[in-house]
């Protein structure tokens, strides 16, 4: 499996050199995989390009862009399986980071998927016209779009914690994720 020199940030602190797999990498971006689930290759793909991942106080990561093909996915896949992980089928939709997230808490935490989805793209719409303001140096127009969009995620929190229902079967596996090799 191809070994990569990457950037980890902790939340608070300066960057360190690593070096680790494919598969290190990914299990130590936080949030990305919380389940046993693999994500479909595009998913990785769009997250691989992108070439960072930032989850504020919960640490980045900074790599070089890159993207598998089909015979490194499936190595990645293998090397997945033997620590616990399952290759299962998505619908098509789940193309990128956002959906996955969905997916992967609809099959571990039994959030419906749908209105979780509808959730999310009620967001991001309230999240464009935000920039939009922000841009336009509306003050007005920014101060209604920040209280709709806190208003929505306090919802969207509520749905979450009323339907969560965790599913063992695809709970993420404990696993040591020191990153191999960090200066």
């Amino acid at each position: 499996m191809r070994r990569l020199r990457f950037h980890h940030a902790p939340g608070c602190g300066p960057a360190k050199p690593c070096e680790g797999t494919l598969a290190e990498l990914l299990l130590a971006l936080p949030y990305f995989i919380n389940s046993r689930l693999i994500p479909p290759l595009p998913v990785i793909n769009q997250m691989l390009q992108s070439g960072q991942y930032d989850a504020g106080m919960s640490g980045a990561l900074y790599w070089p862009a890159l993207q598998l093909d089909a015979d490194e996915y499936a190595e990645l896949v293998q090397a997945l399986r033997r620590l616990g992980f399952v290759d299962e089928a998505c619908p098509p939709w789940v193309q990128e980071h956002g959906t996955w997230s969905i997916w992967q808490n609809y099959r571990s935490q039994r959030i419906p998927w749908l209105k979780n989805l509808a959730y999310k793209r009620r967001q991001a719409r309230l999240e464009k016209m935000l920039e939009s303001a922000r841009h336009q140096q509306d003050e007005a127009a920014l101060a209604q779009a920040n209280a709709r969009l806190m208003r929505l995620c306090m919802r969207h929190m509520d749905f979450i914690d009323r339907h969560r229902q965790p599913d063992p079967r695809y709970l993420r596996p404990a696993l040591p994720l020191e990153l191999s090799s960090c200066d």
